[in-house]
């Protein structure tokens, strides 16, 4: 397989990328079994779509509806009965899923015996399952002429077809012209509104013309995948009659269809039949027409995209796959991509090509065989970051049982196969890699020439998923520092990662590669991780962290450090802390059973030790508690005293005293007594001045009149402080 015959890419090889089946569902669809004896036909002509909840597989004898989680089956029905035409001859089907319309719609070919008609309709709602009052059902009569190879597409606001009418449906019947027809979709589709307009473009009297002016050759509207006003129509030059090398494009909207015009690309010719393994019986690789074109948005292009294929002659005499990618906005530049699907020495033929909905990846499907190896089907896929035109290796869906030998088949004609192949993108959001297929095989033989075609259907992956991995440190955590997220062991398998996102549980969340979250709550919280893609795959790890409270810690200090009985001590809490919060409450506890409260208390003591114990609790109940012995000493105490009276005449005695203790105490003295004695005799009088609270003594004292002689006065001074701490001071002074 290669880059043939787009532009040469320097250095480009096809990429190592396999497709992956998705979630196991690679599962067999209809099959000739299922055929009533009435409408035991062949080739199946499978075909099918997904949808939100189903996936709807057509055949020219059934249709059938399965689970889209487990591909198994829920509802099927005869294909004639429908369209609503019981007994008629109904065959060559087309389903598709209108995801701007919310509906299914289909199209087929209805031979009755009176004449000729498309029939087509689309569901009443988005689910497909009731097969009979379910869905609204119409029927364009086209008399005796015959419209083959119906193809169907859609836009916005058009249901559109594409057929190549005959002068009849016999084998001697005469090609007449293409023909596109557009059907206006109604506003009410549930209503199965009376009445439809079709509108057809190319007639016997005016053929629809290709791009070159000859005449064009099944026109295959797109099955538009998003939104377009307009409804793409694409064709290939006919082939029949010898090589070719060009497409042809029109549009259809509200004003007509319009002819685009033709767009070059390289030269492919009708490939010859398939050989089988013991038989002469060859399968009919179909004739280089256009078997399906698919409509999305493409991101790398900037514009509305068309996938198309169809089987072409390549080299060593084997068909191959010819593939396109055509941009209408740039029709004169050629295809966007194109390339080539080969094999060294298989057939490959039978293929559909449908982007994924991230519009830059596309899955293509095919049948290979070969005069030694039955039909198999399988699938490739080529990535938008895939050097152009390249698809990656095949992977193997399912193998036949059989050749094929049914009665289509004879010496001088191919046996019969499906030219009506299905590939669509999923259109449900978070599935934007995968795309669907239906593919055909040969069952085991019958021995009496019965049909014996069997359906595959299968999900596969353009790209794999990235996987998400993610550690985080430190574990447990605390509210005090952040929690670091490091995701460098994510990988992604095929490409690389182009997002990482994450919810950290408490309603916050964060990118890139690394993170880091503080949690201001306690408690076990899930964080995920989301990594992305580049093809928008995305995959998700969770893990949990827990939060704990921290220990507060408490200290305290003690002033002075060595106290003296009665001295006030201060105990200081303050220095006490939460790591990760706030101290709520301080409670002390004292040797002598008392016990206070608040950062901060200031105690006295009788001599001796004391053990002192705080105890702080955090706002979340959490405590600690520190513990201090404390030892209160006795004082030794001294007085200093002054008087001075300078004669009997004087009415007053001033006195000066300090107390001096050791060691040094502050603070002992405020609220102390001294008790002063004054004498001259007998005569005597007492006064109680109180010292200030730096332990000094100034008065001046009044003298009672029988002090006021001369003679030996004393002056003393008692201190008392406290019931430890006493001092006392006599001095003697002579009045004259």
């Amino acid at each position: 397989m290669g880059g043939v015959p787009a532009p040469a890419v320097p250095g480009a090889s096809a990429p190592a990328t396999r497709a992956a089946v998705f979630g196991g569902l690679d599962a067999p669809g209809l099959s000739a079994a299922d055929n009533t004896a009435a409408n035991n036909g062949t080739p199946s002509d499978s075909t099918g779509a997904i949808g939100p909840s189903h996936y709807v597989e057509l055949v020219n004898s059934k249709v059938g509806v399965f689970d889209r989680a487990t591909l198994a089956r829920v509802a099927t029905a005869d294909l004639d009965a429908f369209v609503g035409h019981a007994g008629d001859d109904v065959f060559d089907p087309q389903i598709q899923w209108d995801q701007q319309w919310g509906r299914w719609v289909y199209l087929a070919d209805d031979q009755g015996s009176a004449a000729n008609a498309l029939a087509y309709g689309w569901s009443k709602t988005a689910d497909p399952s009731d097969l009979v009052n379910g869905w609204c059902r119409y029927s364009a009569s086209t008399g005796t002429l015959f419209d083959d190879f119906p193809k169907l597409g859609h836009s916005d606001d058009l249901l559109v077809f594409g057929v190549n009418q005959f002068s009849d449906a016999s084998s001697s019947g005469t090609f007449v012209t293409a023909q596109v027809i557009t059907v206006p979709k109604p506003a009410d589709p549930g209503s199965c509104p009376a009445t439809q307009t079709p509108v057809t473009y190319g007639s016997a009297l005016r053929p629809l013309a290709a791009g070159d002016g000859s005449q064009a050759f099944t026109p295959v509207p797109a099955n538009t995948t998003d939104s377009s006003s307009r409804a793409y129509v694409l064709a290939a030059d006919d082939a029949t009659g010898g090589a070719a090398g060009a497409l042809t494009l029109w549009h259809a909207d509200a004003s007509g269809l319009v002819d685009d015009g033709a767009i070059p690309v390289g030269s492919f010719a009708v490939p010859a039949p398939v050989p089988q393994p013991g038989t002469s019986f060859q399968i009919d690789s179909s004739d280089a027409r256009l078997d399906q074109v698919v409509a999305r948005f493409d991101p790398s292009a900037g514009a509305e995209a068309l996938w198309a294929q169809h089987a072409i002659a390549g080299t060593g005499g084997r068909s191959v796959v010819r593939w396109y990618e055509v941009v209408p906005s740039s029709v004169g530049t050629g295809a966007l991509q194109q390339g080539t699907v080969s094999d060294p020495s298989l057939f490959v033929f039978n293929a559909a090509i449908s982007p994924d909905a991230s519009g830059r990846n596309a899955a293509l499907f095919s049948n290979t065989g070969s005069a030694t190896q039955l039909v198999a089907w399988r699938v490739q896929t080529h990535r938008g970051g895939d050097p152009p035109s390249t698809f990656g290796p095949p992977l193997t869906l399912a193998t036949s049982a059989a050749r094929d030998e049914d009665f289509s088949c004879t010496n001088r004609t191919p046996c019969r196969w499906g030219d009506y192949p299905g590939a669509t993108p999923d259109p449900v959001a978070g599935s934007g890699t995968l795309v669907w297929g239906t593919g055909m095989l040969n069952g085991p033989l019958p021995g009496n020439g019965d049909p014996q075609w069997t359906t595959q259907n299968a999900a596969v992956q353009t790209s794999l998923p990235p996987v998400a991995a993610f550690t985080l440190s430190p574990s447990p955590a605390s509210r005090a520092a952040p929690v670091s997220f490091d995701a460098g062991g994510s990988s992604d398998p095929d490409g690389a990662i182009a997002s990482y996102a994450w919810q950290f549980g408490d309603g916050a969340s964060g990118s890139g590669v690394t993170a880091a979250h503080t949690y201001r709550a306690l408690g076990t919280f899930t964080v995920t991780l989301t990594v992305t893609d580049g093809d928008g795959n995305a995959s998700s790890v969770a893990h949990q962290v827990t939060v704990q409270n921290l220990l507060p810690a408490a200290a305290f200090a003690i002033s002075p450090a060595a106290p003296v009985a009665g001295q006030p001590v201060t105990f200081d809490g303050t220095r006490s802390a939460d790591p990760d919060g706030a101290i709520a409450a301080y409670a002390w506890g004292f040797g002598s059973g008392a016990a206070a409260s608040g950062p901060t208390v200031v105690r006295t003591f009788a001599a001796g030790s004391q053990t002192v114990t705080l105890t702080v609790t955090d706002a979340d109940g959490a405590t600690a508690t520190a513990t201090s012995a404390l030892r209160v000493g006795k004082a030794a105490a001294r007085f200093s005293l002054r008087a001075r009276a300078t004669s009997h005449a004087r009415t007053r005695v001033r006195v000066a005293g300090a107390l001096l203790t050791t060691p040094r105490v502050s603070g002992v003295c405020a609220g102390a007594r001294v008790t002063l004695r004054i004498s001259l005799g007998r005569t005597r009088t007492v006064r109680h001045p109180r010292t200030s609270a730096s332990c000094r003594l100034r008065l001046t004292v009044r003298l009672p009149a029988a002090l006021r002689r001369p003679g030996r006065m004393r002056v003393r001074a008692s201190f008392a402080g406290s019931a430890a701490l006493k001092a006392a001071r006599s001095v003697t002074r002579t009045v004259r």
